[in-house]
């Protein structure tokens, strides 16, 4: 996970990037580009299916509206950009690898600042590549 620390200039660039691992207990003999197709049909958001060195993979944007009061947390809400990538890994079945970045840009996630901060995701995921074999 990474999570600013520090200012840019005079902006606080609020945003969070996760990397995760997730192994279905149960897999399917569903293959995994026809599962990708399936929840890229069912995504609320932007959805897009991407190819990831060889692998398919779920690409989704949304802007996340505010979330429901978070006096009780103490937590304001705040409408956040949200793009994450769902990719199938190429060495098990059913092992999948998750990208998810968010921000709120300066303020406004829909502005230029929010969209540009997502290229640097979007740089990093399609120049990925697998290394298989011995020790890997």
């Amino acid at each position: 996970m990474s999570l600013p620390t520090s200012r840019t200039g005079d902006v606080a660039v609020a945003a969070s990037y996760t990397v995760a691992e997730w192994r279905d207990p149960q897999p399917t003999d569903v293959p995994d580009d026809e599962l990708v197709d399936a929840l890229a049909a069912r995504s609320d958001a932007l959805a897009s299916v991407v190819d990831v060195d060889g692998q398919p993979a779920l690409r989704e944007e949304l802007v996340e509206e505010d979330a429901p009061d978070g006096s009780a947390s103490g937590l304001q809400p705040r409408r956040a950009r949200r793009v994450s990538y769902t990719i199938a890994g190429p060495s098990e079945e059913r092992t999948w690898v998750l990208f998810t970045f968010s921000t709120l840009g300066d303020g406004d996630p829909d502005g230029p600042l929010a969209r540009v901060l997502v290229e640097p995701l979007d740089a990093h995921v399609g120049t990925l590549r697998w290394e298989l074999g011995a020790g890997a």
